[in-house]
C-alpha cells in the first residue's frame, strides 16, 4: 500500500476511529501490523488535512446511551409479549423476533456497568428483615 494513497489514509482513519483514545504510538503500533509504517508528524498531518475530528463519532456518554437503549428494547420487549399474550394462536415471527429481542436485551445488560450495592442500605434491609422474620431486633444488643 502506498505511503499518500487514499487506501492507505482510509486505513489510517479507521484505526484511528476504533482506537479513539488510544496514544498515537500505540495506533502507530497497530498501522505496522496492517503493512502502513507512518510517522506520527504525518499521521497528525493526515487527522488536521483530511478533518478527522469531525468525520469521527465518539458516543461520550456511553453508559447513558446503555441505558437509553436497555430502556428501548425493555418497551419493545414489552410490547410482544403483550401481543403474544393477546393472540393465542402461534405466531412464530413474533416469537423470533421476541427471542431475538430478549437475546439482544441480555448480552447489553451484561455490557453494562453493575451497580455496586450501598452498604448502608443493605445493613438497613438486612437488619429489618431479621426484625420482621425472626423479630430480633437491634437493641438486643448483638447488632449494634
Amino acid at each position: 500500500m502506498r505511503k499518500g494513497s487514499k487506501e492507505s489514509k482510509e486505513l489510517a482513519f479507521m484505526v484511528y476511529e476504533q482506537m479513539a483514545g488510544k496514544d498515537i504510538p500505540t495506533i502507530l503500533e497497530r498501522l505496522r501490523v496492517y503493512g502502513l509504517n507512518i510517522s506520527a508528524q504525518t499521521l497528525h498531518k493526515w487527522k488536521l488535512k483530511e478533518g478527522w475530528k469531525e468525520r469521527t463519532v465518539v458516543l461520550v456518554d456511553t453508559a447513558g446511551f446503555e441505558q437509553q437503549a436497555m430502556q428501548g428494547l425493555y418497551g419493545l420487549l414489552e410490547k410482544f409479549r403483550r401481543h403474544l399474550e393477546c393472540h393465542p394462536a402461534v405466531d412464530s415471527q413474533a416469537a423470533y423476533a421476541y427471542a431475538n429481542l430478549l437475546h439482544a436485551a441480555l448480552r447489553l445488560k451484561d455490557r453494562m456497568p453493575k451497580e455496586k450495592p450501598d452498604p448502608v442500605e443493605m445493613k438497613r434491609v438486612a437488619l429489618e428483615i431479621l426484625e420482621t422474620e425472626f423479630g430480633i431486633k437491634r437493641d438486643d444488643g448483638m447488632l449494634k
